[in-house]
């Protein structure tokens, strides 16, 4: 990943956004997390009766 600028290139097969999306992914899968549902920025509501 930090070498991206070495071999990116603007007309190849992937965008930047795909590239990203997939770098996300695989940072998220290397800590075994769930990635977030990226059509809501809203944290979910929770029921909490302190």
């Amino acid at each position: 990943m930090n070498w991206i600028y070495t071999w990116y290139s603007p007309h190849g097969r992937l965008t930047a956004s795909e590239i990203a999306d997939h770098m996300a992914e695989y940072a998220l899968n290397v800590v075994h997390a769930a990635p977030v549902q990226t059509n809501s920025l809203e944290r979910p509501r929770t029921n909490r009766n302190v």
